[in-house]
C-alpha cells in the first residue's frame, strides 16, 4: 500500500466514492490509517470480479470471491453488487 503494492480493493455493502480518504491497513500487529484518494468506485455483480480486477489485488478472480466469502463478506451471493475500489496513498507532506 505504502509503496504501491495495493491499488485496489473490493467492497460489499460499504460504499465508497472517488475523492480523499483516510485510508486503514491492518498489519501483523496493528492497524495504521494512511490518507489517500479514491480514484474510482466500479459497480460489478460478485459473481462477475475478473481476473483482471483480482490481479490488482494479487490473486484471481475465484480467488478473490472465495477469500471474501471466508474472511468478510460470508452471505454475499453472487448477484449482489460490490464496489471495486482503485486507491493510492499520497504523501502527507
Amino acid at each position: 500500500m505504502v509503496d504501491g503494492g495495493k491499488t485496489a480493493t473490493t467492497r460489499f455493502d460499504d460504499p465508497a466514492v472517488p475523492g480523499p480518504v483516510t485510508l486503514m491497513f491492518e498489519f501483523e500487529d496493528r492497524y495504521r490509517a494512511l490518507p489517500g484518494v479514491v480514484d474510482s468506485v466500479e459497480h460489478v455483480r460478485f459473481a462477475d470480479i475478473t481476473d483482471a480486477q483480482a490481479a490488482l489485488e494479487g490473486c484471481t478472480a475465484d480467488e478473490l470471491r472465495t477469500a471474501l466469502r471466508t474472511y468478510y463478506y460470508p452471505d454475499v451471493a453472487d448477484d449482489d453488487m460490490v464496489d471495486f475500489v482503485r486507491f493510492r496513498t499520497v504523501d502527507p507532506g
